[in-house]
């Protein structure tokens, strides 16, 4: 005959729980784990989307540089401090600037432009004369990433090539 020792029955039913605890930690770990490495998923698109479409109006105010004069409908004529947008026209296509902010799918791109300024090493600083050739460019896009807003900026520099 099997003798069952009545603290014995106990002990497997608290083993039971014990091992059931730990496999619910370890899913629900493990389930965690799957989302943050789907949010960071999606960041990352919408961070690399973000930066093609910040290189994109970059070369296109280069664009717009090498097809217009400078100081006549070019990049000298641009009002500093004020929101631009790229605008495509045409066949075949080419770019021009409109006054304004441009929502393009979740983003929105806005580039400004400033005056550089030159040090007497003809370096580009805060402080300066005023370099009429040259042009600070700052490229912003800007999305909403669920409850949080993101943006980057790229910023260059752009010269009147005569």
């Amino acid at each position: 005959m099997i003798r069952y020792n009545k603290n014995l029955k106990g002990a497997i039913l608290i083993e039971l729980l014990f091992v059931m605890a730990i496999f619910i930690i370890t899913i629900v770990s493990l389930l965690s784990i799957m989302n943050l490495s789907m949010r960071t998923a999606g960041d990352s698109r919408w961070n690399l989307q973000a930066n093609l479409l910040a290189r994109e109006a970059t070369g296109a105010v280069r664009n717009i540089r090498d097809k217009t004069d400078w100081d006549t409908d070019g990049l000298g004529t641009v009002t500093n401090g004020v929101d631009y947008h790229l605008v495509q026209s045409g066949s075949p296509i080419a770019w021009s600037l409109a006054i304004g902010t441009a929502n393009i799918d979740n983003f929105t791109q806005s580039i400004v432009f400033s005056d550089a300024l030159r040090d007497a090493n003809q370096n580009i600083t805060g402080v300066g004369a005023v370099d009429v050739n040259t042009k600070i460019v700052t490229v912003t896009i800007s999305w909403q990433s669920g409850t949080q807003a993101e943006e980057i900026d790229v910023v260059s520099i752009i010269t009147n090539l005569q």
